[in-house]
């Protein structure tokens, strides 16, 4: 084959319809793509999947180049979808505020930064900052 068709040899014409490995190819058309999503997605039984199994189902019978961004992005639209949804995450608490430092010193944050090249036998820091003056000490520390 040419550089011309390069590629084509998954496409074929079945039925007057064409097909890519044996599945039903849906052309550059919105309509038609919204139809099948809207067919597999929005059933009245068991529809809203997720987006695996609604892009597993749609897999299985029709294909269009980037049909899984395409049907992601319809999902993630979804209003049903996004009104539904689980929360996975526990509850957050009220924020408390930490105190406002009132002297030098009185109050730090310590941090470490690691696995940093080795430098006269040293490979990483301890990092002390006084919250008052946020004025950092860089420590340097051996493994």
């Amino acid at each position: 084959m040419g550089k011309d068709y390069a590629g084509l040899e998954h496409y074929s014409l079945e039925d007057n319809m064409v097909t890519y490995e044996w599945h039903l190819y849906i052309p550059d058309n919105n309509s038609l793509k919204l139809k099948v999503t809207y067919q597999y997605h929005d059933a009245k039984v068991g529809g809203h999947f997720g987006q695996d199994k609604t892009l597993e189902f749609i897999k299985r019978d029709y294909y269009w180049p980037n049909m899984e961004d395409w049907v992601r992005n319809y999902i993630r639209t979804c209003n049903a979808c996004q009104r539904n949804k689980t929360i996975r995450y526990k509850k957050y608490s009220k924020l408390v505020p930490l105190p406002i430092p009132y002297q030098l010193w009185k109050q730090i944050s310590m941090d470490f930064i690691t696995d940093l090249p080795k430098a006269e036998g040293y490979n990483q820091y301890g990092v002390v900052v006084g919250r008052f003056t946020k004025m950092a000490h860089f420590i340097p520390l051996k493994n």
